[in-house]
């Protein structure tokens, strides 16, 4: 390095892996390098690996007054200080101690970690200070004067002087940044063995000394890798490197130096494409021979520029500065130990992104159904720390959090997953498609049906279209299946709905059809009417439909029609005129088997007996048909509602058609014509009511009297009619 006053310049970028200390603070993401314009000292500075100390202020970013740091953060393990006034368009960092002089204005926040735990003012401002953002500070904090926009926030314990803040003035975890690693080293080609001291184009390869004298140009012709051993500028004019991308859309130029670089009065200038971010510096140097101490990288003043990102992981760097001078940096400035910026320094951000492109997928696509309405997506990189973003597009939506690798699909579209490295912020994507099947299967339940006295069970006839369709049946209104529920045809034996189910496997979606079993008719429960609706037979329709489906495991628990025991009926025999005797010895007879005769008095033409059920056609035949005048059922007994026994309802045999058709007259109106209803003196029709021998009980379908006899007490015959 020359002896000549010089300002603090540029850093470089290559990636060197640090212990991160943790501090017992909230924290937010992880920054990387590439988020800083200005970065200086790291975690293991000044005794890392190969490092030099720095001269005072130390392990730092110093810059001094009218510096100006636009776009990007400015950060360090140790110290952020200004010497003079200052602009900062973003964030400063600090793992230890922020000091800023008067005049400052920051565009971002202020966080300071004080990881050394120190008992001082950690942030330090100056009068007549500018921040928009918020300090988040682990310790004590003072400003001069000026204005705070957001809040300040410390730990209890500790305190906060200066004007109010905007946001308050708040006690609690303060939220620091994870400050980044620093570029990884490279481990540089050789260099070559020769020099360059003159105005000359060279391309990718590996030189000696570069020593211009001044007015020189050095044109870097195309993307690469350009190794020297060291760079030692000088005269009084400015040297120029001149960058030639040749028009090419991808590729950088990358400058290895082994020892220190000192560009004295520098300019910069591209030609055929390119830009500040795709040059990228690495010095190797440790400082030694510097008059302003380690610094691995030196600009001196004037209006010096210079386009491209350096990192100096040994050394410092440095850039001057004075009165008139504005010396410019395009790209990104990190040192391992110090930078240190002169007097009216500006920064414009422009990082060289040092990464690889990721590995990116999106899985396999996915499908909604009716069964899995929400899917989970799968991507994956096998790119370490990387992070990653879907975005839902053409009517895709995802629930939760999207920046992660498995997140949740509610419906169908595109969901594209954007993988984002750690180290450069450098990006790839994958798309995976999200349809659905929610198509529902056929369902058909079959046709209605009967249960009768000749069916007393039947199939169900379920069907489906849908390959592999699952069955599942379900009965209500009375309904019962005595078989299997989830197959196509199972059988039922009750009269009720019965709905059955589809599911398509394919999607879970299902579908329901019903069918529907009703009563078939009968005269007696199980035992249907003869087709013809009459019989000639002396045993009449009940018996021969008896004989003709009579199944003896099967029993008739209302003994409407029927007294049966067994595999024999009660039966009434009225015999011919005269035959009764010889008859009854028939009947007696094996042949016949009439068994537990009932006396029915004397005289008589009844013969009441228990008469096995297969024997009764005989009855139809001779010789003993020429005996008889008629067979039939030995009817039940009715029981009786209220206190009043009415023999009409057996008169009229209305008890066996409302047994035979189902009936039972509820809701009909029955009219009455009679001499009189209720003309008897004590009101007896209210008796009746409260016997159960008349409908009104608890004032519910009263009898309606339209007429009452007008002359008296009669016999009141319409009432006993009503009963």
């Amino acid at each position: 390095m020359k002896v000549v006053l010089k300002k603090q310049l540029h850093l470089l970028c290559s990636l060197l892996l640090l212990t991160i200390t943790w501090f017992p603070q909230k924290t937010s993401a992880q920054s990387q390098i590439t988020d800083y314009a200005v970065f200086g000292g790291d975690g293991s500075c000044p005794t890392g690996s190969g490092q030099t100390a720095p001269p005072t202020p130390g392990c730092a970013v110093q810059i001094s007054s009218s510096g100006n740091i636009q776009g990007g953060r400015t950060g360090s393990y140790n110290l952020v200080k200004t010497t003079g006034s200052a602009t900062f368009s973003g964030s400063i960092h600090s793992g230890r101690t922020v000091v800023l002089s008067n005049n400052n204005s920051v565009g971002g926040n202020i966080t300071a970690a004080n990881s050394a735990s120190a008992t001082g003012t950690i942030v330090s401002i100056g009068t007549s200070a500018n921040i928009s953002g918020n300090i988040d500070v682990n310790g004590n904090s003072t400003v001069g004067g000026g204005t705070v926009t957001g809040y300040v926030k410390h730990p209890a314990g500790k305190t906060y002087t200066g004007p109010t803040p905007g946001g308050g003035n708040l006690t609690g975890t303060p939220t620091l940044p994870t400050l980044p690693t620093m570029p990884a080293i490279t481990t540089f080609p050789a260099y070559g063995t020769t020099n360059i001291t003159g105005t000359t184009t060279i391309s990718p390869g590996a030189y000696k000394d570069m020593a211009l004298t001044g007015n020189k140009t050095v044109t870097f012709n195309g993307p690469g890798i350009y190794t020297f051993k060291s760079i030692n500028n000088s005269g009084g004019g400015y040297n120029t490197f001149k960058y030639n991308f040749n028009n090419s859309a991808t590729g950088n130029i990358i400058i290895y130096v082994h020892g220190n670089v000192d560009l004295d009065k520098h300019k910069t200038t591209f030609i055929n494409g390119g830009s500040a971010s795709r040059v990228f510096m690495e010095i190797h140097g440790n400082g030694s021979g510097c008059s302003w101490g380690s610094y691995a990288f030196d600009m001196d003043n004037g209006t010096s520029n210079f386009s491209g990102t350096v990192w100096a992981p040994y050394a410092g760097i440095h850039t001057g500065g004075g009165s008139g001078c504005v010396p410019t940096v395009t790209g990104a400035l990190y040192s391992g130990t110090q930078v240190n910026l002169g007097s009216n320094t500006t920064v414009v951000y422009a990082p060289y992104i040092t990464c690889t492109t990721p590995n990116a997928n999106a899985g396999t696509d996915k499908v909604i159904t009716c069964s899995a309405t929400t899917v989970q997506l799968n991507g994956s990189s096998t790119t370490s720390g990387v992070t990653y973003n879907w975005v839902a597009s053409n009517g895709g939506n995802i629930s939760g959090p999207s920046n992660i690798a498995n997140p949740i699909a509610t419906s169908a579209g595109t969901y594209t997953l954007t993988v984002t490295t750690a180290t450069g912020g450098c990006t790839a994507t994958d798309v995976a498609l999200v349809t659905t099947n929610n198509s529902v299967p056929n369902a058909n339940a079959g046709a209605d049906n009967v249960i009768s006295c000749a069916f007393l069970t039947r199939q169900l006839n379920g069907s489906s279209t849908t390959p592999g369709a699952i069955f599942s049946w379900t009965p209500s209104g009375g309904g019962n299946i005595t078989s299997a529920t989830n197959i196509a045809n199972p059988t039922v034996n009750a009269v009720g709905v019965y709905t059955l189910t589809v599911t398509d496997p394919a999607n879970g979606c299902t579908a329901t059809d019903a069918a529907q079993i009703f009563q078939g008719p009968c005269i007696f429960p199980y035992y249907p009417p003869d087709p013809s609706g009459k019989v000639g037979a002396v045993i009449g329709s009940e018996l021969t439909s008896l004989f003709y489906n009579f199944n003896p495991t099967i029993s008739d628990t209302l003994d409407n029609i029927y007294q049966i025991e067994d595999d024999s009926v009660y039966i009434e025999v009225i015999s011919l005129a005269g035959q009764y005797n010889t008859l009854l010895a028939m009947l007696q007879s094996p042949a016949y088997g009439l068994t537990d005769l009932i006396d029915n008095g004397n005289p008589t033409l009844f013969i009441s007996g228990l008469y096995p059920v297969s024997n009764l056609k005989k009855l139809d035949s001779l010789p003993i048909v020429q005996y008889i005048d008629y067979v039939r059922p030995l009817f039940p007994a009715l029981s009786n509602a209220g206190v009043t026994t009415s023999a009409g309802d057996v008169s009229l045999k209305s008890d066996i058609a409302r047994s035979g058709f189902n009936l039972n007259g509820q809701g009909i109106k029955v009219g009455v014509l009679s001499n009189s209803y209720n003309t008897i003196l004590g009101n007896p029709a209210a008796t009746d009511v409260a016997n159960g021998d008349l409908p009104g009980a608890n004032g519910t379908n009263p009898v309606q009297v339209l007429k009452e006899y007008p002359y008296g007490v009669q016999t009141d015959e319409g009432r006993a009619m009503c009963k």
